[in-house]
């Protein structure tokens, strides 16, 4: 069975799908059949995943917005409404990252990071619970970061805007308790993503003030895109070896209520 088994007829929509993690995720719920909406700035890139689901035999609708734009992302809800009839699941995952130190960090490179991570999760967030309301019925993932349980550098930026979407998403699921609304929240480690890649041509090398060519800590890597798009109930993403063997419950037991 996998974790995206029980989804066909569902309307998913995902933000940042035009590439890595978003990317992903669209091609595994439109596989599966779910119908999917995909949103991100890049049409043509969108229109590629679209293309491959379609392929497939599912069926995508490509919705570009910018998310740190709350009048295109209220556009592109109202578009999946119309296409779809209801959203039952979305997933927030349209992300930012800018590495810098703390002693050097930008604050417009730290307004980018939140203007996208935090204010644009915060608008999608908001106009998928007025849907969702409506219907009474559907699901929020917010897609943040196991940076935003740890600082680590050189993303200081990037934790402190993870560590905010994190806050804000459990907020959110307490302030839904009791409702037919339910809300997740997913914390990834460093994957094989064209973000990642690009933190890594800009990340600065401690004590030089000149870039380096990695920003990964020792002991994680991971790869979105085979199991995901394959359809697989298990990512390739490994942790470092754990303390203890209580680490595997955070595995999900059973697919997104």
């Amino acid at each position: 069975m996998s974790w995206f088994d029980g989804f066909e007829g569902k309307t998913v929509l995902v933000t940042g799908a035009s590439s890595g993690i978003g990317r992903a995720t669209a091609l595994a719920f439109g596989m599966s059949g779910a119908r999917v909406a995909l949103v991100a700035r890049r049409r043509e890139a969108l229109q590629e995943v679209a293309d491959e689901i379609t392929e497939k035999g599912g069926e995508a609708l490509v919705a570009p917005a910018d998310v740190t734009q709350p009048t295109a992302v209220r556009a592109c809800l109202r578009m999946t409404r119309e296409r779809f009839e209801r959203i039952d699941i979305v997933v927030n995952n349209a992300g930012l990252l800018i590495p810098s130190r703390v002693i050097d960090l930008d604050p417009s490179d730290l307004d980018a990071m939140f203007d996208v991570n935090v204010f644009g999760a915060l608008a999608v967030m908001q106009e998928a619970i007025h849907v969702m309301q409506s219907q009474a019925d559907g699901c929020i993932v917010n897609v943040a970061s196991l940076a935003g349980r740890r600082g680590v550098t050189p993303l200081g930026g990037y934790c402190a805007s993870k560590f905010a979407l994190v806050g804000l998403t459990e907020a959110l699921r307490t302030e839904l308790h009791g409702s037919h609304l339910h809300v997740g929240l997913v914390l990834p480690g460093i994957v094989d993503t064209p973000m990642v890649h690009g933190a890594e041509a800009t990340s600065p090398s401690p004590g030089s003030g000149r870039r380096s060519s990695t920003c990964r800590p020792p002991g994680w890597y991971g790869r979105s895109s085979p199991p995901l798009a394959s359809g697989s109930s298990r990512s390739r993403f490994r942790p470092a070896p754990p303390r203890s063997k209580s680490w595997h419950r955070w595995r999900p037991a059973s697919p997104i209520p």
